[in-house]
């Protein structure tokens, strides 16, 4: 062999390694890349996560005014009334149940459902004449999942 042949052949050796290498860098560049686009929209759905939750709260505490003023409003006009059925009501669903006590006095349950969870008010109620009294909470304010919702059927759930 001449030394003609022997430069082609290292030559176009050396071409192949500037391709693979140049070709490795562009793998390594488009796996960074794909990593650093993974962790920006991983970052993005945890974000729009806690955005649904934020909204999920805002709205089950408007709906548990909206729930509370209901009952308490009928009752003064009614003391008789023993509460609201299930309703739609501003993105949600809202319900409401009075139960006597014998003493002048009522517990109000206020369920509200909204995005998947719930939350539970009740409120010792005095009801006279004038109206109802709100005594006290007998609660805490927990929400919790929905158990209709999570089992994909629609409607009050009641305690």
């Amino acid at each position: 062999m001449g030394r003609t042949a022997r430069r082609r052949r290292s030559h176009v050796v050396i071409r192949a390694a500037e391709r693979g290498g140049a070709l490795l860098l562009a793998v390594a560049v488009v796996a960074i890349a794909a990593l650093a686009i993974g962790t920006a929209f991983g970052g993005l759905q945890q974000e729009t996560e806690a955005l649904r939750r934020a909204e999920t709260r805002a709205r089950l505490a408007a709906l548990g005014d909206a729930g509370v003023a209901a009952p308490l409003a009928r009752l003064a006009g009614n003391e008789h009334d023993d509460g609201l059925p299930a309703e739609r009501f501003g993105g949600g669903e809202i319900a409401s149940r009075v139960e006597r006590r014998g003493d002048g006095t009522a517990v109000v349950e206020v369920t509200v459902s909204a995005g998947g969870r719930r939350a539970v008010t009740r409120l010792l109620v005095r009801l006279d004449r004038s109206g109802a009294t709100v005594l006290r909470r007998l609660d805490d304010g927990a929400v919790t999942a929905d158990e209709g919702a999570a089992a994909g059927r629609r409607g009050s759930r009641r305690r």
